[in-house]
Parts: C-alpha cells; sequence; structure tokens
C-alpha cells in the first residue's frame, strides 16, 4: 500500500479558510487509521490512541478547546478532497 503525506498547503485552500467568519467556530478533523497491533506492544492502535486523548483532554481544556467526534467537513486544508 503507497502511504501518502499531505503537508503542503495550497494558497487557495488558505484563501477559503480566511472567508471563515470569525464568530463562528471552527473544527479541526483528522482521519485516523489505527494499526491493529502497535510495534513493541501488545496494544492496538486505537486503545494507544484512546489512552493518548485521555492525557490530552486536560491540555484542550486548559486552552478553552473541546473534542467533537462527529459531522462531515466542509472543506479541506491539507489532503486530498475525498
Amino acid at each position: 500500500m503507497e502511504k501518502h503525506k499531505y503537508l503542503k498547503i495550497k494558497e487557495e485552500e488558505v484563501n477559503e479558510l480566511m472567508k471563515w467568519p470569525p464568530d463562528q467556530e471552527l473544527v479541526m478533523m483528522n482521519f485516523l487509521k489505527y494499526r491493529d497491533t502497535v510495534e513493541g506492544t501488545e496494544r492496538t492502535g486505537r486503545d494507544s490512541y484512546a489512552e493518548y486523548m485521555k492525557m490530552a483532554k486536560p491540555f484542550f481544556k486548559a486552552v478553552g478547546g473541546r473534542i467533537v467526534f462527529f459531522g462531515r467537513p466542509q472543506g479541506t486544508l491539507i489532503g486530498p478532497k475525498d
């Protein structure tokens, strides 16, 4: 399976993002694909990520963030449109 990295931001996508009304929330969505087993452990990728999120939540709350686990993106900044 070929791996893709999407690290380049396109100018037109930034311009669209800048049009976002400042009084509306902006949500970042990450598409996650978990490994069956994390190398060097007996844990699944899903379990490892759940542990990471458990430890990260206090940091999100400290800066006024919140985590939303549902919805569809309205646009893409980095990555394929589909």
